[in-house]
């Protein structure tokens, strides 16, 4: 019996010890301890067979090790489970960028829902970003300098708390960011630069939604340093959600705002401010939101081809204010005055333009022209260089 005990007390022996059959080995030879050993889950001990007040751990405690059993799925790429309790999770790689590098694999992995940068980030000009699907980049304040490079979001991916910074030094067509799924910006900052000082013919586009739709959400401010052919958003669906935006361009040869197959503004503050035409697309439509535009002499508000219907749609608690900017250089640009009677719609031009026409559908509607304030007594439509003498209008 006393040969059986031995052997199992070699075969739970951590250390090597030699083996004397004419002496027995001590329990601490074999590697027992009279000590608690706070890692050990409490039923984890054998005892040792010659002296029970011995022991030693077999099983440790898995809230020991550092394992917890809380959900780490968003924070964490790569997780561990306890062997003695597989509820028991350890996060080995978490979900933190501090270099390119850890961004980049992260950010394509599919394995982090959030990528949380803890500092800031510059990219080489052949580097670029992916946002797998369904993933969060928080840059939680920090910045992304980047230069000739590509940012793509797959379904679901999301840019947050982020300021990306642009410099750009070719003259070739470079866009920048792919909307390949319908991805959201929330709390981003970006600042285009192009540091050649020749003109580029070249296209251009900062932000290439086509096919899919980026909703906009808290504070979004592009600004664009060059006087290149560089539209900010291109294509696809635009949906504005509590936001609060400010687009600036200083290019005279491009839109702010093209090609777009819907634009809708909830509950936002929309400021653009441009040299060239601000919106080349139909009929953005504003609900319980502002959008204020401030084009240069040499530009127009609207802008559409020849026999294309241009204009915005003012819903409920909506206005629209022109400043003293020229709506359009087309005929056919047509301003719609829905609203409420307790949220009426508001348009506020400033400059006389040729050819706009005003479509009202509610009377509690109000139109602000060349300084002075009107309201339609009737629904219908009235082309706006006739309103002041319009039967159905009457001047405050």
């Amino acid at each position: 019996m006393k040969y059986i005990l031995f052997l199992i007390a070699i075969l739970f022996s951590s250390q090597a010890v030699a083996l004397n059959c004419e002496r027995q080995p001590t329990c601490e030879e074999l590697n027992y301890s009279k000590e608690d050993n706070p890692k050990c889950d409490k039923n984890g001990y054998i005892l040792c067979p010659y002296d029970q007040s011995y022991k030693k751990c077999v099983q440790y405690s898995c809230e020991s090790l550092g394992f917890t059993q809380s959900d780490k799925s968003d924070w964490c790429a790569d997780i561990a489970t306890c062997k003695g309790d597989k509820s028991y999770t350890l996060c080995q790689t978490p979900c933190l960028a501090w270099d390119y590098d850890t961004l980049s694999s992260l950010a394509s992995s599919g394995k982090c829902k959030v990528v949380s940068m803890k500092n800031d980030i510059t990219l080489s000009p052949n580097q670029g970003i992916t946002l797998a699907a369904n993933t969060t980049l928080d840059g939680n304040g920090h910045t992304l300098n980047t230069a000739e490079t590509n940012l793509t979001l797959a379904e679901g991916s999301k840019l947050q708390n982020l300021n990306i910074h642009r410099q750009i030094a070719t003259s070739e067509a470079v866009n920048f960011i792919f909307i390949n799924g319908a991805s959201t910006f929330e709390d981003v900052s970006i600042l285009d630069e192009n540091s050649n000082t020749d003109t580029v013919e070249h296209w251009r586009y900062l932000c290439q939604i086509s096919g899919n739709t980026l909703t906009v959400r808290g504070n979004l401010k592009i600004e664009v340093k060059n006087d290149v052919r560089h539209p900010i958003f291109n294509g696809g669906q635009l949906v504005f959600e509590n936001a609060k935006v400010e687009l600036i361009s200083p290019s005279n040869s491009s839109d702010v705002l093209t090609q777009q197959e819907s634009i809708i503004a909830k509950n936002s503050e929309i400021h653009i401010k441009t040299l060239s035409q601000a919106i080349n697309t139909s009929f953005p439509e504003l609900i319980n939101s502002q959008m204020i535009i401030e084009v240069d002499s040499n530009g127009t508000v609207f802008y559409k081809n020849e026999n294309d219907k241009c204009g915005i749609k003012l819903g409920e608690g909506s206005t629209l204010d022109t400043k003293t900017s020229t709506l359009t250089a087309t005929p056919m640009v047509e301003i719609i005055l829905n609203g409420t009677t307790d949220k009426p719609a508001t348009a506020i031009i400033q400059k006389e333009s040729a050819g706009a026409n005003l479509d009202v559908q509610n009377t509690s509607a109000e139109l602000e022209y060349m300084g002075n304030t009107y309201h339609p007594t009737q629904i219908g439509q009235t082309t706006l260089s006739d309103v002041p003498t319009s039967p159905i209008w009457r001047a405050e």
